[in-house]
C-alpha cells in the first residue's frame, strides 16, 4: 500500500495505515457492507458472472487475500459515525466510489486490490505442496481395504474435531505453515497411532506459480492458480463416500466438491472465525448462531448444525466466586493479521492484568496460544511477568479473560468467563449474546472487587 494514501475523517487526516487502528478489522466482515462490496467488485469491476465456475474463488480470495477490501468496508464503518470527508486511496475504482457515496478524486487505472505479498506466499505454498505429494508416495500406512471414509487434517485441532471418524478413515495430513514445528508434532503422532495416513499435498500447476509471481493482474492469476489446483485434486477426494473435514478457510475448497454426487461431505469448524463467504458442503457443524448467520446468508442448501448447544453456554457470574485465580487467554500476536486495534485493546488488558498481578491483589496466569513459539514467550513474560498454566486443577477456581478465543470451549467447565470489550469491539460477533462481557475500562475494579 502507499504512503501517500490517506482519508480525512471529521476533518483530521488519517493515514491508510491507521484505517485498521480506527476500527476493528476482526469484525468488518460481519457488516452487511462487507459481502455487498466484495460482491460488487467481483461482478462489476471485476466483470466475473455468477455463472462463472471461478466466481466463488473470486469473491473467497478477495475476502481472504485482501486487506484493501476490509479497509474499504471499514470506511464504511467510519462513516456511520463520523464525517467521511475525504478518501486518497489508489486502488479505489470508480464504481465502488460511486456506490459508496465517495467523491472519486483519483484518475482511473488499472486496479488489483490483492496485497502484493500474495504474490511471493505461493512459491512456498506451492513447494510444501509439492514435497507432501512427493512425499506421499513413501511416506504412508495402509492397512486392509481402502476406507470409505477420508479425513483432510493440517495440525492437531483436526483431530479433536474429527475423533470419531479419526481412526476408520483414510486420513490425508496437508502441510500446515503456520508452525513447523507443531505440524512434525502432529504427523508423527498420527502415523504412530492410526493405520491408514498419508501425506498429501495439493496439485498446484508450476505454470500458474510462475503466472502468479510475474503476472501485472494478480488476482486473475491468483484464481487460476487456487482453481486448477483444486480442481485437479478434487479428481482423488470424490473417490470417497465421505469426506471430513475443516477447510472453511480455503479459498478454492468449493472446486474441490463441486461435483459430489455420490460423496457426503461434512466440514467441521475448527475455530469461533467466519472466513469463506461461499462454501460447498453438504453439513456444517458450527460453534454459535453467530457463524450460521455467517455463511447461510450465501449458502442456504447447506445442512447447519451448532456445537455445544446455546443451554450449555456457561453463564455463571465471577460474583459468585470468593477465591479464584485468574487466567488470561492470550490470543497470541495479533499484528501478524494486521488486527491493529484488536492488538491495541489486548496491550491494554494484559496490562491491567500486570497491575493486578503485581499489587498481589489476585494471582494471574497467562494461557499462551499454540501458535506462540519459545522466543515470544520469554519476550511476554520479559514485559509482564505472568507465569504460564499448562493444565487446571477441576478442584480450583478461575477466572479466564478472553477475548475471542474458541478456548472458550474447552476451558469453561473450569471456571467462568469475563469477555472484554470496548466501544467498537464486542465479542458478541464471535459467541453471541449469552456470554458475560465487560468493558475494559470496568475490568480490573470487578476483578478486585471479588476478594478473598
Amino acid at each position: 500500500m502507499s504512503n501517500n494514501n490517506f482519508i480525512i475523517v471529521d476533518g483530521k487526516p488519517i493515514n491508510e495505515n491507521e484505517i485498521p487502528h480506527f476500527y476493528p478489522l476482526s469484525i468488518v466482515k460481519y457488516q452487511p457492507s462487507y459481502n455487498s462490496i466484495i460482491r460488487f467488485i467481483v461482478e462489476e469491476v471485476y466483470g466475473i458472472s455468477k455463472k462463472s465456475k471461478k466466481y466463488p474463488v473470486y469473491i473467497n480470495l478477495l475476502a481472504s487475500k485482501s486487506l484493501k477490501v476490509k479497509y474499504l468496508a471499514i470506511l464504511l464503518e467510519i462513516s456511520k459515525n463520523h464525517n467521511l470527508e475525504e478518501v486518497h486511496l489508489d486502488y479505489l475504482p470508480r464504481k465502488v466510489a460511486e456506490m459508496m457515496n465517495i467523491s472519486f478524486r483519483e484518475s482511473e487505472k488499472k486496479i488489483d486490490l490483492i496485497d502484493k505479498r500474495e504474490r511471493f506466499a505461493t512459491l512456498p505454498k506451492y513447494i510444501a505442496n509439492l514435497l507432501f505429494s512427493l512425499f506421499g508416495f513413501f511416506i504412508r500406512k495402509q492397512k486392509g481395504e481402502k476406507p470409505e471414509s477420508v479425513v483432510r487434517a493440517w495440525v492437531d485441532v483436526d483431530e479433536k474435531l474429527h475423533k470419531d471418524e479419526f481412526e476408520k478413515s483414510m486420513i490425508y495430513i496437508y502441510p500446515f505453515g503456520i508452525n513447523f514445528k507443531r505440524s512434525i508434532k502432529f504427523i508423527r503422532k498420527v502415523f504412530n497411532s492410526c493405520e491408514n495416513v498419508s501425506l498429501r499435498g495439493i496439485n498446484y500447476s508450476a505454470y500458474n506459480t510462475l503466472k502468479v509471481i510475474f503476472s501485472k493482474e494478480l488476482v486473475h492469476a491468483l484464481v487460476d492458480f487456487e482453481y486448477t489446483g483444486m480442481k485437479s485434486h478434487s479428481k482423488t477426494m470424490l473417490k470417497f463416500k465421505k469426506i471430513y473435514t475443516s477447510d472453511e478457510f480455503q479459498v478454492a475448497a468449493p472446486i474441490i466438491y463441486r461435483n459430489k454426487k455420490d460423496t457426503f461431505v461434512l466440514n467441521r469448524a475448527h475455530g469461533m472465525g467466519c472466513y469463506n463467504l461461499e462454501i460447498n458442503y453438504d453439513e456444517f457443524h458450527l460453534f454459535n448462531t453467530v457463524q450460521q448467520e455467517f455463511y447461510s446468508k450465501n449458502n442456504p442448501f447447506t445442512k447447519y448444525k451448532t456445537y455445544p448447544s446455546e443451554s450449555s453456554i456457561q453463564t455463571t457470574n465471577v460474583s459468585q466466586k470468593t477465591s479464584f485465580f485468574v487466567v488470561y487467554i492470550d490470543q497470541g500476536d495479533l499484528t501478524k493479521y494486521h488486527y491493529f486495534y484488536e492488538a491495541n485493546l489486548q496491550k491494554k488488558l494484559v496490562e491491567t492484568l500486570q497491575d493486578i498481578n503485581n499489587q498481589g491483589n489476585k494471582k494471574v496466569f497467562v494461557k499462551y496460544h499454540p501458535n506462540r513459539n519459545e522466543k515470544e514467550k520469554k519476550d511476554f513474560y520479559a514485559l509482564y511477568g505472568l507465569e504460564s498454566i499448562q493444565a487446571f486443577n477441576e478442584s480450583e477456581n478461575y477466572v479466564f479473560i478472553n477475548l475471542y478465543s474458541t478456548s472458550y470451549f474447552d476451558y469453561k467447565k473450569f471456571g467462568s468467563f469475563l469477555f472484554v470489550k470496548d466501544h467498537s469491539f464486542s465479542p458478541k460477533y464471535f459467541f453471541g449474546d449469552d456470554i458475560n462481557s465487560i468493558h475494559i475500562d470496568k475490568l480490573k475494579n470487578t476483578l478486585l472487587s471479588y476478594e478473598n
